[in-house]
């Protein structure tokens, strides 16, 4: 709202009228007491000065607006084929609010086709925008040249335009009806028709509606040489009906005939009179017709001996009218104006432009205001520039502001009409047709509604009204404005200066544009609560219900709590009672919270915030911003660059981001904390707290100090930071960051919080302390201990315990622990961690969780437990320990630095300078590289493989199989029955409990020879060097000729492939000789010699000699031997003794040669041998010497 006062500039006549416009402020309201006016001299105060009103603000200033028409549109073009062949232009208000703007084109395409002089509309909105496409008026008679036109609105809606059309019969008088959207809603008709070129001939038609039912069509009549007269007659739209024809003026030639419809619904007619000068008649009809004052001549056009022409009349609102025409006498030509009453008596006269003898004006056109005043608009051709001038006068014919110019170049043929809101909309002929549109308006002339369409639009100065309840859309247009809603759903344009608008309603279909300027909209009378206003998208939301608030600067929210969303540009915004949320944007912005809990981001820029009552939550973000919280508890973020944070009373909270700025912090009364993590890591990092100095410093380009006043209580930010809490019992909050903290002595209570901190623990700082290092990945840190813990420190992260002699600290929420430089006890627990043992032989372990282990310098032991592990074991002699697996465990040591499956329980472990491996309870498979190392399986039936080097494998129980590859290997089998694989190199083979082979299988290039009976090494073949067998049973040959002798033990050889050379020595043997002809002395005891195949000894692969075969004693077995390949299954032999082959498969018999006998297996039944194993001194064996 806003309260309006008059100035004068000197004088109180209305020619020097001013109005002042006093917007009311929420913050400071305008007194409702009448004002009174205030005279100010011409000297004193020039009407270009600005004002401040005694009584507001300093700040507060208003301008004083004259009342000459400004412009409210600029000039632009109307047609859309630009081709400089438009004329004759002519434009009419609708009851919509819409004009219709029409002209002549001799142009013969699109819409002016076909050829011929033809008559083209376009309507356009209130705004002076297009709606639509150009149509042609003249639609049925368009063949030959239609022009000379006029228009008329009805005002039931639509219009009616009459014209010439011309023929080679002569001219007649047509006349067609549209409705408000262009279509035609009658067929064209003839007002009067013209079949010949001889007299009467009928021309420049003019049209005026009084009503739907009566419309005056006048036009000349020329009924002989030099002499014509004006008719005219009576349409009746509604029933498409016309009156007779009337002599409306006569007289020797009269013509050039215009009509006005005066406020009464009565017709004013005024034309030329050509007689011994050329004068003006007038005359008034009713709408019926009929005469109500007979002609007369416009007052000193008469036998003046001038040249009076070219006449136009306007009626006024205030129920007479006015005439203008063209003078010429002896000096100059002007433009002079009669006014008269609504009967015809003049009551006014005068000549624009002043009274100079050197004028040339002419070609007059006169426009009626709202105020009952009127404008003259002229062509002023003194100059030769044909410049359109105009001035407005008021409804006495006093000028009212001073001349104004709207074309400097071309104000020739011009129509113009008063709009319905009082603004004057102008056409004209450039070439091209061009439109403009005037504002006169002022206080008295208040923004009216065009009906049915409901358009209310502002002036160009500074307007304050509230909203038309009949109106759709208001539009403030130029001017600082205020504008009061009216309740009733409506679309808002506050368009240009620095406007306000007041919303009296709920959130539901309205929409509200700011236009340019600073503009303000206010809530706090709508009634809204939960609102979200987004002043950046330009809507106001409650619930499912949102409407427009586009472009505006300044926001009162209601009295409740809302919700607001700044701009990116630079917002003011008061929020009002409630517990009201403000994102105020990324502009340099101005927050006032009000009464209530509120939150408030000032976001971007150099913001200023005030909390005002209540516990609130500041937020400055970026940028130079100034908080200040008020009462109550409040919450302050600084946010990056030079903050000012005043907390005020209360305990608040200053949560600041510090980095090459200074920050300026007051805590006031109160217990104040200090919160630096807002401060991200790009800011803040590598700063330096010190709380006895109440300082903050970090550096950058340059060194920052944050200074602190009345701070208690300080949280550190994300940043990696130093922070020294000083002698004495300390507590420290670090919250996020990673950051680095010194307990030192005292008794401390230190939570590290977010980020990946590190603590160190000092000498002289273990008793009592609580160390949380809060979430994230924390780091203990033990590397600065003193010579005090040389006998090494126990860590658990699982019990949370650091225990060193009788000293102890509690520990929670730390991932990750850095040894001291002595042998250290460190565990890890459930979670993902990293250990850094640091100097010493350390032993770390992992737990379960994804761990890192880093065993640094020293014999380091490490546990990953469970999870994906990894596992680097840096200088020294290092071990992966596996112990605790219960599954299979399968390590490759020579697959480094890239994660290896281990098992189902200890996941996939990344193995890095690892020399030995600890196996654990499953069948494990450990596989060495290329240095010395030491293997374990420990439980389990594990495979063990020393690759290069020189290895230790110690298979622990179970049934293992340990293979030493290159180097000189020591395998320890352990208990159970274990196989072991030297390989090449000088290999120790100590078996240890259980039967135990030495398994020469995979020797290269020769056979090998090997003695289980000699103690100390032995050569075993070029490839496989120098061995010594200890504990071991067993042995198994290579693919070549082997020489293999066991002890006085019970042995099992095995000659593999090749002629071999086999001897059981003592004991109970088993002699399996494998393919090729092999040679096999059981020696003493009850020996078993295996044939697992016919190929194990027959003519082809080589038949096998045994040496000693002792009947009744030793054991041929063949048991695995199919004995009839011709059926299914495993068939066992039938022993025959000495009898022949009977071509029967499965028969074995014995073929006694000389001392020499020959056991023969028949497989297939052929009667021939198929198996043959010479016994070498035997001649009779029994069957119970054969294992069938």
């Amino acid at each position: 709202m806003a309260s309006f006062q008059e100035f004068y500039t000197g004088a109180t006549t209305p020619a020097a009228k001013y109005r002042k416009e006093v917007p009311e402020s929420p913050c400071f309201p305008v007194p409702r007491a009448a004002p009174e006016p205030l005279f100010l001299t011409a000297a004193a105060h020039p009407v270009s000065d600005i004002l401040r009103v005694p009584g507001l603000p300093p700040n507060h200033w208003i301008t004083l607006m004259p009342l000459t028409p400004e412009t409210w549109l600029p000039e632009t073009v109307v047609n859309t084929t630009v081709n400089n062949i438009q004329s004759e232009p002519r434009i009419i208000q609708l009851t919509n609010g819409n004009m219709i703007v029409a002209w002549t084109s001799s142009d013969d395409t699109g819409v002016g086709s076909p050829n011929g002089t033809d008559i083209i509309g376009q309507i356009l909105d209130p705004f002076g925008a297009k709606i639509g496409a150009e149509f042609r008026l003249n639609i049925a008679f368009n063949v030959d040249d239609e022009r000379d036109f006029s228009l008329a609105a009805l005002p039931g809606g639509g219009f009616i335009v009459a014209y010439e059309d011309t023929d080679a019969n002569g001219t007649s008088i047509r006349l067609q009806e549209f409705n408000a959207s262009g279509t035609s809603v009658t067929a064209s008709t003839s007002v009067v028709s013209d079949g010949s070129t001889a007299v009467p001939n009928y021309s420049d038609p003019e049209i005026a509606a009084s009503s739907d039912t009566s419309v005056m069509i006048a036009y000349t009549v020329t009924t002989g040489a030099g002499v014509s007269n004006v008719s005219f007659r009576i349409y009746n739209p509604t029933t498409d009906t016309y009156g007779a024809e009337t002599i409306g003026m006569s007289g020797a030639a009269t013509g050039n005939v215009k009509i006005a419809t005066l406020t009464n619904g009565n017709y004013v007619l005024v034309g030329t009179r050509s007689d011994t000068d050329n004068s003006l008649v007038y005359r008034i009809f009713n709408a019926a017709g009929t005469s109500v004052l007979g002609a007369s001549f416009v007052t000193g056009t008469d036998n003046n001996g001038q040249n009076d022409r070219e006449p136009a009349i306007t009626a006024l609102t205030g129920g007479g009218f006015v005439i203008t025409y063209t003078n010429t006498d002896s000096n100059d030509t002007d433009v002079n104006f009669r006014i008269y009453s609504a009967v015809g008596v003049q009551t006014g006269s005068g000549t624009v432009a002043g009274s100079a003898f050197t004028d040339n004006n002419n070609q007059s056109k006169v426009v009626a205001l709202e105020d009952g005043g009127f404008i003259i608009l002229w062509d002023d051709d003194e100059s030769g520039n044909n410049a359109g001038r105009g001035q407005r006068f008021s409804a006495t014919g006093s000028l009212v502001g001073a001349e104004f110019v709207f074309d400097p170049s071309d104000g020739s043929v011009v129509d113009a009409i008063l709009l319905g809101d009082g603004r004057v909309a102008l056409v004209k002929q450039s070439g091209e047709i061009e439109l403009q549109i005037f504002d006169t308006r002022d206080g008295v002339n208040s923004p009216a509604v065009y009906s049915p369409d409901s358009h209310q639009i502002g002036t160009v100065g500074n307007d304050t009204f509230t909203a038309d309840s009949s109106a759709d859309v208001v539009h403030a247009w130029d001017g600082n404005d205020v504008v009061t809603a009216n309740g009733i759903v409506k679309t808002y344009y506050l368009g240009e200066g620095n406007d306000s608008i007041v919303v009296v309603s709920a959130v539901n279909l309205d929409a509200y544009y700011g236009g340019n300027g600073i503009d303000t909209i206010s809530w706090t009378s709508s009634g809204v609560s939960n609102a979200t206003f987004n002043m950046g998208a330009g809507t106001a939301t409650v619930g499912a219900n949102t409407e427009v608030m586009d472009g505006f600067e300044i926001l009162y929210a209601t009295n409740n709590a809302d919700t607001i969303i700044g701009s990116s540009g630079a917002d003011t915004i008061y929020g009002g009672d409630g517990n009201d949320t403000v994102s105020a944007g990324s502009g340099a912005d101005v927050v006032s919270a009000g009464t209530g809990d509120d939150t408030v981001n000032g976001e971007g820029s150099n913001d200023t915030i005030s909390g005002n009552g209540g516990n609130d939550v500041l937020f400055g973000g970026s940028g130079d911003d100034s908080l200040v919280g008020g009462d109550d508890n409040d919450t302050l973020y600084g946010g990056f660059n030079t903050d000012t944070l005043d907390g005020g009373a209360g305990n608040d909270r200053f949560i600041v981001q510090v980095g090459e700025f200074l920050d300026h912090v007051y805590g006031g009364s109160g217990t104040d904390t200090l919160d630096n993590s807002a401060s991200s890591v790009s800011d803040v990092d590598g700063a330096v707290i010190n709380m006895v100095a109440q300082t903050l410093t970090t550096t950058f380009a340059s060194t920052a100090v944050l200074d602190m006043q009345s701070i208690e209580v300080y949280l550190d930010n994300d940043g990696s930071n130093t922070i020294h809490d000083g002698a004495g019992n300390t507590t420290l909050r670090g919250n996020g960051g990673n950051d680095t903290v010194f307990g030192n002595t005292g008794v401390d209570d230190i939570n590290l919080g977010a980020g990946g901190d590190r603590i160190f623990v000092q000498s002289n700082a273990l008793d009592g302390d609580t160390l949380d290092g809060g979430t994230g990945t924390d780091w203990l840190d033990l590397s600065l201990l003193g010579t005090a813990f040389a006998a090494g420190t126990v860590v658990n992260l699982t019990s949370q315990k650091i225990v060193n002699g009788g000293s102890s600290v509690g520990i929670l929420n730390f991932e990750n622990v850095t040894g001291s430089a002595f042998a250290d006890n460190i565990l890890g627990d459930s979670g993902n961690n990293e250990v850094n043992a640091g100097g010493g032989n350390d032993n770390i372990g992992g737990a379960d969780g994804n761990d890192t282990l880093r065993g640094a310098d020293g014999d380091d032991t490490l546990r990953g437990g469970a999870g994906n592990d990894n596992m680097n074991g840096g200088a020294g002699i290092d071990t992966a320990d596996y112990s605790a697996a219960s599954a299979r465990v399968v390590v490759e040591l020579g697959i480094s630095g890239v994660p290896q499956v281990i098992s189902a329980t200890e996941g996939s472990d990344t193995l890095v300078l690892i020399e030995n491996v600890l196996g654990g309870s499953g069948g494990d498979r450990i596989v060495g590289d290329t240095v010395d190392n030491t293997l374990t399986g420990n439980a389990g039936n594990d495979n063990l493989f020393g690759v290069g080097g020189n290895d230790t494998l110690f298979g622990g129980t179970g049934i293992d199989g340990l293979y030493g590859a290159d180097g000189a290997d020591q395998l320890f089998g352990g208990a159970d029955n274990d196989r072991l694989f030297g390989g090449a190199g000088n290999d120790t083979l100590d078996g240890g409990a259980g039967l135990d082979f030495a398994d020469y299988r995979p020797a290269a290039g020769t056979g090998v020879t090997v003695n289980l009976s000699i103690a100390g090494a032995q050569a075993i073949s070029v490839s496989e060097g120098f061995d010594t067998l200890v504990n071991v049973e067993n042995l198994s040959g290579s693919g070549f000729g082997d020489t293999l002798t066991g002890n006085a033990g019970d042995n099992v050889i095995y000659g593999i492939e090749g002629n071999d050379t086999i001897s059981g020595g003592g004991g109970v043997d088993r002699l399996i000789g494998g393919l090729g002809q092999d040679t096999l002395t059981g020696g003493a005891g009850a020996d078993v010699f295996f044939f697992t195949r016919v190929a194990d000894s027959d003519l082809i692969s080589g038949r096998d000699t045994i040496t000693d075969f002792v009947s009744g004693t030793d054991k041929l077995n063949l048991a695995q031997i199919d004995a009839n390949t011709g059926l299914a299954g495993d068939q066992a032999f039938t022993f025959l003794g000495t009898g022949a082959f009977t071509n029967v498969a499965g028969q074995l018999r014995l073929a006694v040669s000389g001392a020499n006998s020959f056991l023969l297996g028949d497989t297939d039944g052929n009667g021939t041998a198929d198996l043959n194993v010479a016994l070498l001194g035997v001649t009779s064996i029994v069957a119970g010497d054969i294992i069938l």
